[in-house]
């Protein structure tokens, strides 16, 4: 019999809370316990839950130079999303206990990812909705893992998948894809990772897919739209979409979907989309277009 804690936070002493979440204990008001793990979730729920969570880590360490681990898990006949981070390095783990950004801003990926489902969803993103979250603790109680739980999308699968299939038609999947960066443009959510693998579809229903993984996203006004723009649509062509479609018939389909962007400056959408087709744009540099409006290449 695994033993826990379910407690309401509004028992709890704010230290008690994850620091670097106090800000959600309204959103997120039960809190549960279990060895070496705490989760804060939006609804009360069993511990079965969490222990199944400490196993998933456990397989996670198993396996050698593995950080992340994810999968589904079913408590009380519920389906739940479960996916774990491990913070590698004690300059991330510092960050993370006592709620610090990095230097070039934003918080670490784990946290970040966290931070961004929450706020995408409230803002009308079609996103899993997020049930909870939770940390585990270290060596002299500093975080040492991240993990989050969310919505399982029963039938669902990934847009790789989708698009693999034979007979699919990759156009009408694109098409939709784009009309899904326009409805989070217009809620100013930029998913800096938005390839076809962070897409999921209900077979029955494929024109309305929903996005994941919101770790790498820029959420708020940006003054560099186009920019931000050439970026999607280039990386989303380079990771996979070229293997499916001849980029001039992709050229075409985006500058269809870029007529829905009034005013949008087309020539600094272009000399980003061009080189974003081609070249890797890692993570960290991502962000520097939306904010800045620059293309920092590897």
């Amino acid at each position: 019999m695994y033993k826990g804690v379910l407690l309401s936070c509004a028992n709890l002493r704010s230290g008690d809370s994850m620091r670097l979440f106090r800000q959600y204990n309204g959103q997120y008001p039960y809190r549960v316990s279990y060895s070496d793990l705490t989760m804060q979730m939006a609804e009360g729920i069993s511990v079965d839950l969490l222990s199944q969570v400490h196993g998933l880590i456990q397989v996670r360490e198993q396996i050698q130079g593995k950080s992340r681990a994810s999968g589904m898990l079913e408590v009380e006949s519920q389906r739940l999303f479960v996916k774990t981070s491990l913070l590698e390095s004690w300059p991330s783990r510092l960050r993370v206990t006592f709620g610090q950004q990095r230097r070039q801003g934003g918080f670490d990926w784990a946290v970040q990812e966290v931070i961004n489902s929450v706020e995408a969803y409230r803002r009308g993103v079609p996103t899993p909705p997020l049930k909870g979250f939770g940390c585990r603790y270290g060596s002299r109680r500093l975080v040492s893992e991240v993990f989050m739980v969310s919505e399982w999308l029963e039938g669902h699968v990934d847009g790789l998948t989708w698009l693999r299939r034979p007979n699919v038609d990759g156009e009408a999947f694109l098409r939709s894809i784009f009309a899904l960066i326009q409805l989070m443009h217009d809620r100013e959510v930029r998913h800096l990772d938005l390839w076809v693998a962070n897409v999921m579809l209900d077979p029955q229903n494929p024109e309305a897919p929903k996005v994941i993984d919101l770790e790498n996203c820029y959420i708020g006004r940006t003054d560099f739209l186009a920019e931000t723009l050439g970026f999607q649509f280039g990386f989303l062509f380079r990771r996979e979409v070229h293997a499916k479609l001849d980029e001039a018939r992709y050229d075409a389909l985006v500058e269809q979907a870029l007529n829905a962007y009034d005013g949008l400056d087309r020539e600094r959408f272009r000399r980003v989309y061009e080189v974003s087709k081609r070249q890797h744009i890692g993570l960290k540099e991502r962000s520097l277009i939306p904010r800045r409006g620059l293309l920092v290449v590897d």
